[in-house]
């Protein structure tokens, strides 16, 4: 997007103003708390200029956020861990007799079915 050409606001854009909306905070204030000019603040709002990534990156640190908790706004954004962590898991289901043991190898595998059976 050019300076000066209104090509539509971006999605981040979009997030950024909705944050600043739910914090009840004007261009003004929220220009000022990120530190950044209002009026290079109203033109990134508009459309009219991009939000660059030094900038994107100033709004998460005075909003004491990350950049992707800004890119999924409002959900919560969280790392999901590799390390040696399990996942617990409740399921009920109510199945017809015979679907058991298929449901369950399609869960376990067919191995783990006779150990379950045991």
């Amino acid at each position: 997007m050019e300076k000066g050409k209104n090509t539509g606001r971006h999605p981040v854009v979009e997030k950024i103003i909705k944050i600043r909306n739910d914090r009840r905070l004007s261009q003004v204030d929220f220009s000022e708390l990120i530190g950044i000019d209002y009026t290079a603040y109203n033109k990134i709002e508009s459309g009219y200029q991009k939000l660059s990534l030094e900038n994107l990156s100033k709004i998460a640190i005075k909003l004491q956020m990350s950049e992707a908790e800004i890119f999924t706004y409002p959900q919560k954004y969280s790392e999901i861990s590799t390390k040696n962590d399990q996942l617990d898991i409740t399921l009920m289901l109510k199945l017809r007799p015979g679907i058991k043991n298929q449901i369950l190898s399609l869960i376990f595998g067919n191995e783990q079915i006779n150990l379950l059976n045991n």
